[in-house]
């Protein structure tokens, strides 16, 4: 899982030293920690409600918002999900 969030620093072009790499950099980490809260979500949600306990509910929650902005952000862009 590491060496999934250095991939940005491998596919981007540009020097490390650029304030746009760094943007891209910081761009690419909020994309990855959004990826893995759209695959963590359902299992979690679906935890959370077998088994009734409020500290997975809560988890489910807080992973459960990121993913209801992308979607949402997806739709209104007009593009199909």
């Amino acid at each position: 899982m590491a060496l999934l969030a250095l991939l940005p620093l491998v596919v981007m072009p540009g020097t490390l030293d650029s304030k746009t790499t760094a943007a891209s950099v910081a761009l690419g980490i909020l994309g990855f920690v959004a990826t893995l809260s759209m695959l963590a979500f359902p299992p979690l949600l679906g935890q959370a409600g077998r088994f009734k306990e409020k500290a997975m509910l809560r988890v489910a929650l807080i992973t459960g918002i990121p993913t209801v902005c992308v979607v949402l952000y997806l739709c209104s862009a007009g593009s199909t999900i």
